[in-house]
């Protein structure tokens, strides 16, 4: 049953709320899963007793508002006991905190676990006085990864030795940080001149007619699911970067918009899909470096250049393709992906790209 007045925050599906005594023997049985004594064996109980008292230890701590915050997760629709999360501090640093969480094997496939992480991280930001929520995960365990990935965070490294990793393969370690949706336009501005200096003094900017504004497009890699685009493109499609003769690439680069063949050179990082071994769509990973935006590091970088030969398109290539780049920057540990220059705000949008600059020959404009 829900227990009234106990409750500190709800999802859609899910209420949060402090352990009642009664919990122990759900929360004892929850910690039996499978999936926890593979991945979380220092967290299984001897028995109902040692959950009892941890429920009191947890308790102890919420009510006196101290680390680690544990709190019961239960259904919404049933009351039923289904998991458990927290955080805990990372030793040393005041503004910091590692996030936990569990769901029960029997609910566990229904996206539980990443409306419970992205609930429980912004509600530590709200609650205490931190910058940074981390997720540490057992090597091998992906399916942890992901649920962080969704959630908001963005892979940082690796790590060896640390007392909670059972097996001794490594932890690998995620972050989300506070503060990422609080850029003013004005920052934004500067951050775009910055990047591309002297930008509105070049004549073919200039040109740009003020009824036919062209955007500018950020992704925070932090928020980019792999899994919000797919499109059935055949064996024949593959994805990878050109190791081919240049001049055949401008010849097709040329096809698509002539006037970007002075962009690709032996030492641009090209990247393609290929179709039957030939070039379909085409881009550039470009590095903007790495910038400071409202107190924050963001290294940048994005496809380029993005294009598709007139046979291949309206068949999902080209954004399967800059889909790919995608992930490559957030396996590179790039903070934002970035669209320039674009008019195809609906296009990137089904990746999650946002405008967050429009402009015309004339500057920036609403």
């Amino acid at each position: 049953m829900n227990k009234a007045g106990t409750q500190t925050f709800e999802t859609e599906h899910l209420v949060v709320r402090k352990f009642e005594d009664d919990d122990a023997e759900q929360l004892y049985k929850n910690h039996l899963d499978d999936n926890m004594k593979k991945w979380f064996p220092n967290e299984v109980y001897a028995d109902e007793e040692e959950a009892k008292e941890a429920i009191e230890f947890f308790n102890d701590c919420v009510e006196n508002e101290r680390l680690p915050f544990v709190l019961a997760v239960e259904l919404k629709e049933t009351g039923e006991l289904i998991g458990d999360t927290g955080v805990s501090e990372v030793e040393g640093v005041p503004t910091e905190v590692e996030i936990g969480y569990q769901i029960c094997d029997k609910y566990s496939g229904n996206g539980y676990a990443t409306e419970l992480a992205k609930a429980m991280t912004a509600f530590s930001f709200d609650r205490f006085a931190i910058e940074t929520v981390y997720g540490r995960v057992i090597k091998g365990n992906a399916a942890s990864g992901r649920v962080l990935e969704k959630a908001g965070y963005s892979f940082v490294k690796e790590e060896f030795g640390a007392e909670d990793d059972p097996y001794g393969n490594g932890m690998l370690v995620y972050r989300a940080e506070k503060g990422r949706d609080r850029v003013t336009k004005e920052q934004y501005e500067t951050l775009f001149l910055e990047m591309h200096p002297g930008y509105f003094d070049r004549d073919y900017v200039r040109r740009v007619p003020e009824n036919e504004p062209a955007f500018e497009m950020l992704l925070d890699l932090q928020d980019f699911d792999p899994d919000c685009y797919s499109k059935s493109l055949g064996d024949e499609v593959s994805f990878g970067y050109y190791q081919g003769d240049i001049g055949k690439l401008k010849e097709d680069v040329a096809r698509v918009v002539p006037h970007w063949i002075d962009f690709f050179n032996e030492n641009s990082r090209i990247f393609c899909a290929f179709a039957d071994g030939k070039v379909a769509s085409f881009c550039m990973i470009e590095d903007f470096g790495t910038h400071t935006v409202a107190d924050m590091k963001w290294k940048i970088g994005g496809p380029g250049c993005v294009g598709t030969l007139p046979e291949f398109r309206n068949r999902g290539i080209g954004l399967s393709m800059v889909k790919e780049v995608t992930k490559i920057l957030k396996e590179e540990s790039y903070d934002h992906s970035y669209i320039h220059y674009t008019y195809e705000t609906d296009w990137y949008g089904k990746l999650g790209y946002k405008t967050f600059i429009k402009w015309n020959g004339k500057g920036f404009c609403e």
